[in-house]
């Protein structure tokens, strides 16, 4: 019995000194290992729904407190902040020059066109594809370092080369144990790009961009007479009386201010669409 207590108390000291993120780490798999039992024999129990909710908001807390951790250290580094300038620099010209195809293929139009689009869309791309970029710096760290560590401690040793960095390398891998924990996290981010983000990025170019370009570059039609333009959104090209019109109706939605963008745009389930035709002004009946 001494010696059953005496591993618990170095099992929970081992733990204690873990930081806050580490924590959340184990809680979230103690919570995932129950749901794993439960579920077996109560399937459709609310409660093991709540153990499947909180692994999730657990192990998602977690990581996000890794990532800010790493972002810190990371950042406090001078030639960090040139990379991620760098990084920002490449992203933004990226995402200006895709955002303009994805509007071109909606539209058929220049997207010279649309600006308040354009910059809507960048804004969003920048910010999922900078993220992508900082949890892919944190998946590095955390599935491939500790692996290279140990393969460079070994290759030291053999040679015999290196005494102080193998001596460090050494210390690190003889804790290789506490490697496990964060590595739940970077396996979690990647189920989750792959069974969840690829998912909702689909959702988003298919159904979500349409929206923002009717939201952020048309507007009701009170300038054509066109019956076709009647009650629709328009935009006007100013190129020989060009105007790019919507299958979506005022009656259908109700855009006029950012409450109304806010709330019932993301309500219209419809496949948003624009064509181009010719604007038969007022003055001209």
């Amino acid at each position: 019995m001494e010696l059953i207590c005496k591993k618990l108390d170095k099992i929970w000291n081992a733990i204690n000194s873990f930081k806050l993120y580490g924590k959340l780490y184990i809680l979230a798999l103690i919570f995932f290992m129950l749901y794993i039992g439960f579920s077996r024999y109560f399937s459709a129990n609310i409660y093991v729904l709540i153990l499947l909710y909180l692994t999730i908001l657990t192990i998602t807390v977690a990581i996000v407190l890794h990532i800010v951790e790493i972002v810190k250290i990371l950042w406090g580094k001078t030639y960090i902040k040139w990379i991620m300038g760098i990084v920002l620099v490449f992203i933004s010209l990226y995402t200006d020059s895709m955002t303009r195809t994805k509007i071109y293929n909606y539209v058929h139009e220049n997207p010279d066109n649309y600006a308040t689009a354009i910059n809507a869309l960048d804004a969003i791309y920048i910010y999922v594809y900078f993220l992508i970029f900082l949890i892919s710096i944190v998946l590095l760290i955390i599935l491939v370092m500790p692996f290279a560590m140990i393969l460079l401690g070994m290759f030291a040793n053999m040679l015999n080369v290196f005494p102080k960095l193998s001596q460090k390398i050494e210390g690190f891998t003889s804790k290789s144990w506490k490697m496990f924990i964060p590595m739940l996290g970077g396996i979690y981010l990647i189920a989750m790009y792959v069974l969840v983000f690829q998912k909702k990025i689909y959702i988003f170019e298919t159904k979500g961009i349409p929206k923002i370009i009717l939201a952020a570059s048309y507007y009701p039609n009170t300038t054509c007479t066109n019956k076709e333009l009647e009650n629709k959104y328009i935009k006007l090209l100013g190129v020989s009386g060009k105007v790019s019109v919507s299958n979506v109706s005022i009656r259908e939605l109700i855009i006029n201010t950012p409450i109304d963008v806010l709330i019932n745009l993301p309500r219209l389930d419809k496949d948003i669409e624009f064509k181009t035709t010719i604007c038969i002004p007022k003055n001209m009946e």
